[in-house]
């Protein structure tokens, strides 16, 4: 009685038999070289007169030969090691085998590419926050720059403040009521000052033609928009007789007061302006 076929078998006996002759040729090989290695070195015994570098190429290129032929004998010897436990019974297993570790490769494969994915996103918002606070930080560079200058004009204030509270100097107004300008005219024992609120001029008359060169002042200016105010220190009353008779000729409207040869009256635009 026959036995039922339960499908074709599979035989490793032809593979084996490559092996084992490729195996066998390479070894023949390696007995060839070594014997032509053997022949050569004779040779060179015997020559004292060859050249010994050229053998000791060739044994280096042997040598290199042997190890990569060894190699390559072990990879196939491995290989035929992994194939020859395989056989119709358990090629099935073997195959769910590797079809399990493929698919737990898949699975660290995706794990990991979504891993990656995370890390992009967190890298990717850390160089946004990075942008916001380069950003805030120029923000706060800008202000703080912005509170220095603050706080040197504060500082300059301040310093103007104290200079103005310890200076007692009389200042006046640069215009009246009425909107005239007012002329301020110091009248001094060699000097005269002048101190224009229209113009914001400052002008000083010096020498024996002092007077005349304030009438000259007077002549080349509109005094109806003005307002003239004398300012007698010791030893110019005779300027000021002088200054007087010309601006009652001229119909300048003015006023006059007398001061001690120290004191000092200023206008408003004389005052420094503040930072």
């Amino acid at each position: 009685m026959k036995r039922g076929s339960n499908g074709p078998s599979v035989s490793f006996f032809a593979f084996q038999d490559i092996i084992t002759a490729v195996v066998g040729i390479f070894i023949l090989i390696t007995l060839v070289l070594v014997l032509e290695l053997a022949q050569r070195v004779e040779a060179a015994a015997s020559t004292p007169t060859a050249d010994i570098s050229s053998v000791l190429e060739m044994i280096e290129t042997l040598d290199n030969e042997v190890q990569r032929i060894t190699e390559e004998l072990q990879q196939r010897s491995d290989a035929q090691n992994e194939t020859s436990g395989i056989n119709e019974f358990n090629r099935q297993d073997r195959m769910e085998q590797l079809e399990d570790k493929e698919k737990v490769l898949q699975q660290q494969l995706a794990s990991a590419s979504e891993l990656s994915k995370d890390l992009q996103k967190k890298i990717d918002s850390a160089e946004q926050d990075e942008n916001k606070l380069l950003l805030r930080s120029e923000e706060l560079n800008s202000q703080r720059s912005l509170l220095e200058q603050l706080e040197d004009r504060v500082a300059q204030v301040q310093s103007e403040i104290n200079r103005l509270e310890s200076d007692d100097t009389p200042v006046f107004r640069d215009q009246t009521e009425q909107g005239r300008f007012i002329t301020l005219i110091t009248l001094d024992a060699r000097k005269i000052e002048l101190r224009d609120a229209l113009t914001k001029e400052k002008q000083d008359f010096v020498g024996p033609r002092r007077t005349n060169d304030l009438f000259a002042w007077f002549d080349a200016n509109d005094l109806s928009s003005r307002q003239v105010y004398l300012v007698v220190k010791p030893g110019a009353t005779a300027d000021f007789h002088a200054v007087q008779e010309h601006l009652d000729d001229s119909g300048a409207v003015y006023g006059y007061n007398v001061t001690g040869s120290k004191d000092n009256i200023r206008l408003g635009f004389e005052m420094p302006s503040l930072p």
